[in-house]
């Protein structure tokens, strides 16, 4: 005989029937929520098919110092679409280049540009060509004005005169080549580059460095470099003018200038790659803006003055040994320069990776090369067939 329930226990059963279902389902909800957890934990599907790779792969990524990205956040933009920034470098220094005579009838002048501004990285930075054909180089450069500057040769400077004391009157210079009187222009490059570059964009009156190139040089290697590396070159002893500009209220600038303690200076590359002698290539010059005022000066006094020297080497050698105590000239580092010969260009060498600067010069005797083998050697270290062969126009 099945005994009668009360209502009360009627009631109990019920209510305990009840905790039980409710504490099943969270016991359920609880396992199921632990084993996602772990899930999303675990997760290794991170390969380039933008599956998750949970939170576990993304801490053990970032103590390898790499975090993959998840399939649901979208990769932010490579910042190397930027252009890069104009460094205080590029703000301060520009590049001058002399197209005079028969390299202007040529494209050496392009093909050092586009060198300087591909292979150099010398974009966004100012380039200046002093030449007697403006109006031919300002078409060329016109898309590039902005930085690429064409200085046109001053009549007074095609034709230089000198005071005569017997006849009391200014006279040509009679020289006896007119490459030399081409020449002569490498004295005038802070004059040209200051004409030139007083309107532009971020240069003056911050200009202080100034790089001398012959067209005929090819740059392979970003040419920032050079002027960071050689830039203690150009600032000599600065004790006492510094002295004096923190004492009184001089400007810098001007002290640079004009303090006769501050010996004006030019920095040069030897001449001879394989002697001991000290002969200065005037095809690269690096100089500060204001300091090598003086040298330029004596240079230029001695070109006036000796009409028949053939080489504007010579006269150098006239500054070393007859104004030591006025001018100095400091010999840079062959390591950035490389004179390549007829072995060089057939192997298609380009020295090391210091090297900077590739001088087709006539000293060894490049030039002479069989044009087919010099096209090729300039088609590979350019990167394109555009100025591998000599154009002449």
């Amino acid at each position: 005989i099945t005994p009668k329930r009360t209502p009360s226990a009627v009631a109990f059963c019920r209510t305990r029937s009840l905790l039980v279902l409710v504490f099943t389902v969270s016991v359920v909800i609880s396992i199921a929520t632990v084993l996602q957890f772990h899930a999303s934990m675990d997760g290794s599907a991170d390969g380039p098919d933008g599956s998750s790779i949970g939170l576990r792969g993304q801490r053990r990524n970032q103590m390898d110092g790499t975090i993959k990205m998840t399939a649901d956040v979208a990769p932010e933009k490579s910042s190397a679409s930027k252009p890069p920034p104009v460094t205080t470098m590029k703000m301060t220094s520009a590049i001058v280049l002399l197209a005079m005579g028969n390299v202007s009838q040529t494209n050496y002048t392009e093909r050092c540009v586009y060198s300087l501004q591909n292979k150099g990285e010398w974009n966004d930075a100012h380039i200046v060509i002093i030449t007697n054909e403006g109006d031919h180089y300002e078409r060329v450069f016109e898309a590039e004005r902005e930085f690429v500057h064409v200085a046109h040769a001053k009549d007074e400077h095609l034709v230089p005169t000198r005071w005569d004391e017997k006849t009391s009157a200014f006279e040509n210079i009679p020289y006896k080549s007119l490459t030399m009187a081409y020449k002569r222009f490498k004295t005038l490059v802070v004059e040209y580059a200051e004409d030139a570059l007083v309107h532009a964009r971020n240069i003056l009156p911050n200009l202080q460095n100034i790089l001398y190139m012959d067209v005929d040089i090819i740059v392979i290697n970003p040419v920032e470099p050079f002027f960071v590396e050689n830039q203690h070159r150009l600032s000599g002893d600065l004790t006492k003018t510094m002295g004096n500009a923190l004492q009184g209220s001089y400007n810098i600038t001007e002290l640079r200038s004009n303090d006769t303690d501050f010996k004006s200076k030019l920095c040069m590359f030897n001449d001879c790659r394989t002697c001991a002698k000290n002969i200065q290539n005037s095809g690269i010059i690096f100089m500060d803006r204001f300091r090598a005022k003086a040298c330029l000066k004596a240079w230029r006094d001695f070109f006036d003055s000796s009409p028949y020297a053939q080489r504007d080497q010579s006269l150098l050698r006239k500054i070393k040994s007859g104004l030591p105590d006025k001018c100095q000239l400091e010999t840079l580092s062959k390591r950035y320069l490389m004179y390549p010969d007829w072995k060089d260009m057939r192997l298609g060498n380009t020295s090391t990776s210091s090297t900077i600067f590739i001088h087709n010069s006539n000293t060894y005797g490049s030039t002479l090369v069989p044009d087919h083998v010099q096209n090729q050697y300039f088609t590979k270290i350019l990167g394109t067939a555009r100025f591998a062969e000599v154009e002449h126009f």
